[in-house]
């Protein structure tokens, strides 16, 4: 199963994977993260990627 592209999907805060076999499979973004620990050097570094990104 090659993926051809994933995108975000606000709609359903998910994160949608297109193959080339013609499946999408859709990851469920609350239920991925709903028991992610972070450490104070990992939220530091997402909150200086995040700053330096134009949204």
């Amino acid at each position: 199963m090659r993926t051809i592209f994933a995108e975000y999907n606000p709609q359903c805060n998910s994160i949608d994977v297109y193959t080339s076999a013609g499946y999408m499979l859709r990851i469920d973004c609350w239920e991925a993260e709903k028991n992610l620990k972070t450490t104070l050097g990992s939220e530091c570094a997402l909150t200086s990627h995040i700053s330096k990104c134009h949204f």
